[in-house]
């Protein structure tokens, strides 16, 4: 079974059928598709990285007006270059 698969759409019901098949974690990176994956409430877990830079801009991965509760799970810090991993699950209500 391959490990990376490239879709050209972002169907919402395929993404949700795979990861009630998945043995291993579904990973959807970059903003745009993050945004759809919180908007469709496929999202259970967050995992940052924190750089020590500021650029004065970025694109949203949230769309207005959502919030979303977390609980911290990890956080490890890269103490030779600043970097701070943070790993969050999503409360749920």
């Amino acid at each position: 079974m391959p490990r990376t698969r490239l879709e050209q759409t972002f169907d919402v019901d395929g993404i949700r059928e795979m990861k009630l098949r998945a043995a291993h974690d579904v990973v959807i990176s970059g903003h745009e598709l993050a945004a759809y994956a919180f908007r469709a409430g496929l999202v259970d877990e967050i995992k940052l990285f924190i750089a020590p830079i500021i650029l004065g801009c970025g694109k949203k991965s949230l769309s207005d007006g959502m919030r979303l509760g977390l609980e911290l799970v990890d956080e490890r810090i890269f103490r030779g270059n600043g970097v701070v991993h943070l790993h969050y699950r999503l409360r749920t209500a």
